[in-house]
């Protein structure tokens, strides 16, 4: 059923409502008096009476009317006697308002459960529970109790309340405002994809902002394309709540979803084409600023304004966040001296330095000049403008003139500009002329410079987009593997599952006794590595299970019998008899990972590996299978990419092999759902190859 039923009812039923003023009850039906709802509305409450003029009805079943909509906040002793009124009245949908569900005991647990076999009996559409309620402006309807909503062009999907009333606060900082809201909570029906794509084909939503605790069970692809299906149409960005332990506990407790591993999540949200913010205020202002801006099509920036510590920081702030300030041309230099004073600063930063004083065009001279450099993808426009001398006039031009003329420019020159200045909260005229003409302005550098990163990432997103295939990444059919239904493979194991799938794997024997292990030294060819293979050993290097650079046969039948020795040691296999001796391998250490995540399912990951991976955590994350450009961005995320291309004039290592690999990967798991867990650490990237190592498959689940 289409949700067209919850944001555009054509009637609306609050169960609950109440005459006196202390009571949830009463806000909510003054919040639906004060927007004026175009449709029909009604109340009950038990012991009837009457409210802002409207007969209060003892029970759903006594209106005798149709009802669309119906808003429930009543105790949960009592949510499913209320529930057969709505079910007996054709009620299409319902919102929750009550708590005390999953997110709260045992007791609530099961009347979750009843709830979603409620729900799949009648087809009822439900809101919540544990929700905030909706907002549509369309239908002038306001179901969150707030009654202060301002209207505009944004959708929000919430999973906390709280959130979303701070976002109406602060909405008038920015000028913006909503067409739709959804407090989702727990997602027992309505999950949030769903919301994303409503969203998204409704006309007055030019941008959507999500706050996200986290998703239902296996929900995290249906997420994904959804968000990645709306962001071609119009800005997604997004606050992930949930990312460190305690805020993982605070989120499971709160909506009684999984919060999720934060860096999978964030991976997924940029692959879909979602900003991911970490605010409200940046929520807020990123989004007014990709509602307002041109697209930015270059990394070089113009810094112009006035003041010399702005303009250190501005320029500071820019660099920072990966931008380049680049010097003026000579050609654009001498056009700066006709504009400016002597003394002004002109390479870029463009500091007037007091010179508008005697020529307020100097303005609009220096920001055409800035423009038309080459290669200059946008402006930062910073300083205090009309709050510094805010009488100013030269000729006909005084800051109302020169302020709206500059914000003309980026529509002239297809190119954003964005305005940093601690004076952007206050009611100053400037501000709104500036937001006006489609600049956004903030009082914090940092905003201002996240704001061009998120006009960039989301060009950049779109253009990768575009050049995309429109191909699905390469499926393999699933293959024979003899293993445990839950547990380690041995590795002589993964290398044979590896090898299935083209994945290189040194050339390798197990051996049982010191002399197998010398013997299969001298047919691979010295020198070798060993290792103990054994399942109930999961990390070989922390029991000392791995003995490497083994040059004579003298010295692999030692390693052998230490190798025994020290797994039985562990305690980990008293039964341990059997080694693993490869052909050593050699070049940069590179960790390429899978696992079945339990929102989003098969991930690929790559990173900086060995020892310290987990210590070091420099990884980028796929949602699997993945495209060989998939596997090529991914490496040139990595903070480590410039030791994999050539740092320092070193030999480029083999990125490719490497990109194969981690395709391979990706195919490997999604073909086998028995596979939980795949460790490839190290992969060996040298000039002409790239070699799995090591390689650990767990089978079943690892929780």
């Amino acid at each position: 059923m289409t949700l067209e039923y919850i944001f555009n009812p054509r009637s609306v039923v609050v169960v609950g409502a109440s005459a006196k003023k202390d009571k949830a009850g009463y806000r909510f039906v003054e919040a639906v008096m004060k927007t004026s709802f175009t449709g029909k509305l009604y109340l009950t409450n038990p012991s009837g009476g009457e409210v802002f003029g409207h007969r209060i009805y003892k029970s759903i079943t006594e209106i005798g009317e149709e009802i669309d909509l119906a808003l429930i906040q009543v105790a949960r002793e009592h949510i499913f006697e209320v529930l057969e009124q709505c079910e007996a009245a054709g009620v299409k949908a319902v919102i929750l308002y009550t708590a005390g569900f999953g997110e709260a005991d045992e007791a609530g647990m099961e009347l979750e459960r009843r709830l979603e076999a409620f729900i799949k009996r009648t087809g009822i559409r439900l809101v919540g529970p544990n929700c905030q309620g909706i907002f549509s402006a369309k239908s002038r309807l306001d179901l969150t109790g707030s009654g202060k909503i301002p209207a505009g062009g944004i959708g929000m999907i919430s999973q906390s309340g709280g959130v979303g009333s701070q976002a109406w606060m602060d909405a008038s900082i920015f000028a913006v405002g909503f067409s739709l809201f959804a407090s989702i909570g727990n997602q027992t029906d309505i999950e949030i994809h769903e919301y994303i794509d409503y969203m998204g084909d409704d006309a007055d939503t030019k941008a959507i902002v999500l706050y996200i605790e986290g998703l239902r069970p296996n929900s995290g692809r249906a997420f994904f394309e959804a968000a990645r299906r709306v962001a071609q149409k119009k800005p997604i960005v997004a606050i992930k709540g949930g990312q460190t332990r305690s805020g993982q506990r605070a989120a499971n407790s709160h909506t009684g979803s999984l919060a999720g591993a934060a860096e999978t999540f964030s991976s997924a949200l940029r692959a879909s084409g979602v900003i991911e913010v970490n605010n409200v205020e940046e929520m807020l202002g990123i989004t007014q600023a990709l509602l307002l801006c041109e697209p930015l099509t270059s990394d070089r920036l113009a810094i112009v304004g006035y003041g010399g510590g702005h303009s250190t920081l501005s320029a500071d702030a820019v660099e920072k966040g990966g931008f380049v300030v680049p010097a003026m041309s000579p050609e654009t230099d001498k056009r700066l001296q006709e504009a400016l004073p002597y003394w002004a600063p002109r390479k870029n930063p463009i500091d007037l330095a007091g010179g508008y004083l005697t020529d307020m065009r100097a303005w609009i001279r220096v920001m055409r000049a800035a423009l038309e450099e080459d290669g200059i993808g946008g402006a930062m426009l910073y300083g205090a403008w009309a709050a510094y001398a805010p009488t100013i006039q030269t000729g006909d031009d005084n800051w109302q003139t020169v302020t709206a003329e500059l914000a003309a420019l980026q529509r002239e020159y297809r190119k954003p500009i964005i305005a940093f200045s601690h004076t952007g909260r206050g009611d100053l005229y400037q501000n709104k002329t500036l937001r006006d003409g489609g600049v956004p302005i903030f009082e914090n550098v940092d905003t201002a410079v996240k704001a061009f990163r998120a006009l960039a990432d989301r060009q950049n997103w779109l253009k990768r987009l575009a050049h995309d295939d429109g191909g699905s990444p390469a499926k393999s059919k699933p293959s024979h593997m003899s293993s445990p239904d839950v547990g380690n493979l041995t590795e002589a194991e993964a290398y044979a599952l590896l090898r299935e799938y083209g994945i290189p794997v040194p050339n390798h024997r197990l051996a049982s006794s010191a002399q197998e292990a010398a013997e299969a030294s001298e047919t691979l060819g010295l020198p070798v590595v060993m290792k103990i293979s054994s399942r109930k050993i999961v990390h070989k290097s922390d029991v000392g299970g791995v003995i490497t650079n083994l040059k004579t046969r003298e010295a692999a039948e030692r390693a052998y019998r230490e190798l025994i020795e020290r797994a039985r040691a562990s305690g980990l296999d008293a039964d341990a008899s059997e080694v693993l001796v490869a052909q050593q391998a050699g070049g940069l250490e590179v960790i390429c990972g899978y696992i079945r995540d339990a929102h989003f399912g098969p991930t690929v990951l790559v990173g900086l590996g060995g020892i310290f991976v987990e210590v070091l955590k420099d990884v980028a994350i796929r949602l699997a299978p993945i495209r060989r450009a998939d596997a090529l961005e991914m490496v040139r995320e990595l903070k480590a990419a410039p030791l994999l291309t050539g740092a320092r004039g070193q030999e480029p290592l083999d990125v490719e092999a490497l990109a194969d690999i981690l395709v391979k990967l990706g195919q490997l798991g999604s073909a086998h759902p028995e596979i939980s867990e795949i460790d490839l650490n190290p992969v060996f990237v040298s000039p002409g190859s790239a070699v799995a190592a090591d390689a650990r498959i767990i089978t079943g689940t690892t929780e």
